[in-house]
């Protein structure tokens, strides 16, 4: 059995629309009795996909298993090589981790402001890895497929040839994987290597296979549009349970390079402030709390003060004479409408600048540690006392500062945002951060010692001209086109 008339390409009609062909003839249809209908491939709102031949349950995170059943309601092959459109192939079962560097959540690709870039059929993890998202979906197709995409979006440190990334497919009862020659299993040789070939899986006690790779390819669009595709290597190696293959594709890092050289003419820095007061769109202050208690305790208080038309302010903690005992904790808003940024970019660099007037450390160090977080302020241009503790948790940069040893006195401190600094950016609105202190939102305390205050002064927007003001630089482009992809599974006889 040659199957090399099972296996034909995809074409794009429009965003959500798509044909592939085989002998020139359609391939999203379904035969119902005597009438051809499209298959619909949406993924519901709990990750789950039960709208092509089989069912699929996607992970909820990045590093969670998919389970897989193909129940091969409809066989190409059986169509083609026996003219039977009334068929049906035995259930085969499947599960796939993928090995990413980061347990994110997974949702629906259809949150961008414009619907016609949504992708309903797939499941994306946005920041999988430091350098590329994740995308697990569904083929729209007669024998539908789970694709599974590498989306890079900056290239990885070091110098190595290849990019290496892998995931885990794991079945007890798949054992065929086969090449051109229909003669390479890992399942039963512990190992195999596919270049510009294509892989099958099916049930170990039938004839009829299912695709598990068409071919993989690395692509990326040139500046027109043009497409360009590239196989690379694949090799596979069963585990120590005998049920579980580490499939692992080597992506050379020229052609990541190259690919996202041609959107570098797209990228474009932007830079925002903080409005002044009276404010429009966005403000920048200072809410505080007070208390005479524990560290625990101030953090837990309802603020009690809050401005934000000072020209400077501080970011404070405050000890008390009584052992243990804190008074008072401030920290600040900033607020940049970076809604000019516009839906369909990707965000690649990120910094925040900040003018510190002065540096205050009363002959102690507390051994408090700056860092950047989310602002939840309850307005975008206005600082209440409500606001006091609305910060989150998750750090905008992997290095806070030390208030005490690093110097912010008097100069320009740029903070450079990671990963997560970067995806909290709002490309249609108001992105409001916090600078606020690691002890008070990430667990810790300040060492006490008796009446001693550190603290921050920060210039802020209302400072007199705007060569002072707080800085946010955002550097962007057209979201990028370039991914590495295969599928997982197929349905049986295509």
């Amino acid at each position: 059995m040659t199957p090399f008339t099972w296996n034909a390409d995809r074409e794009i009609l429009t965003p959500t629309q798509f044909r592939s062909v085989i002998g020139g003839g359609w391939r999203n249809y379904i035969k119902r009795g005597y009438v051809w209908q499209p298959i619909s491939a949406l993924i519901a709102g709990d990750l789950s996909c039960t709208t092509f031949p089989g069912n699929v349950q996607f992970a909820a995170d990045s590093q969670g298993w998919s389970d897989i059943v193909i129940d091969g309601t409809f066989s190409m092959q059986r169509h083609i090589a026996e003219r039977n459109g009334h068929n049906a192939e035995p259930e085969l079962r499947l599960s796939m981790q993928v090995e990413c560097d980061h347990n994110v959540a997974g949702h629906i690709d259809t949150l961008d402001p414009d619907p016609d870039k949504w992708r309903p059929w797939q499941v994306v993890y946005p920041g999988a890895w430091d350098c590329a998202d994740l995308r697990l979906g569904i083929w729209q197709g007669k024998a539908a497929r789970i694709e599974k995409v590498i989306d890079f979006h900056s290239l990885p440190d070091g110098d190595s040839e290849f990019i290496e990334h892998s995931f885990l497919i794991r079945s007890s009862h798949a054992r065929v994987l086969a090449g051109p020659s229909l003669d390479v299993s890992p399942w039963q040789n512990g190992y195999a290597e596919l270049f510009d070939s294509q892989a099958f899986v099916a049930r170990a006690d039938s004839q009829l296979r299912g695709v598990l790779l068409k071919t993989p390819v690395a692509w990326y669009y040139t500046a027109d549009g043009t497409e360009v595709r590239t196989p690379i290597r694949v090799t596979f190696e069963i585990q120590d349970d005998g049920e579980t293959v580490r499939c692992t594709k080597h992506i050379p890092r020229v052609l990541i390079a190259t690919a996202l050289s041609h959107g570098s003419h797209l990228k474009a820095d932007a830079t925002f402030s903080p409005d002044a007061s009276p404010e429009t769109s966005t403000c920048d202050g200072m809410a505080r709390g007070s208390a005479s208690g524990t560290w625990e305790t101030l953090l837990g208080v309802a603020g009690n003060y809050s401005t934000d038309n000072e020209s400077t302010t501080d970011l404070m903690v405050e000890s008390l004479s009584g052992s243990g005992l804190f008074g008072q904790f401030r920290h600040l808003f900033f607020g940049f409408d970076t809604s000019s940024i516009g839906s369909g970019q990707q965000i690649d660099a990120t910094t925040c600048r900040w003018k510190f007037d002065r540096q205050s450390v009363s002959g102690h160090d507390l051994n408090v540690h700056t860092q950047i977080y989310e602002g939840l302020p309850a307005s975008n241009t206005a600082i209440a006392n409500g606001d006091y503790m609305s910060v989150g948790v998750a750090p905008y940069t992997d290095t806070p500062r030390h208030l005490f040893s690093e110097s912010y006195d008097p100069t320009f401190v740029t903070y450079t945002y990671n990963q997560t600094g970067r995806d909290a950016i709002n490309t249609t609105g108001i992105t409001n951060t916090a600078l606020s202190l690691v002890e008070a939102q990430e667990g810790g305390s300040p060492t006490w010692a008796a009446s001693k205050t550190d603290s921050l002064q920060v210039y802020m927007a209302e400072s007199t001209g705007t060569t002072n003001d707080p800085l946010l630089t955002v550097t962007h482009s057209a979201a990028s086109s370039f991914g590495a992809w295969y599928t997982a599974a197929n349905p049986s006889g295509y």
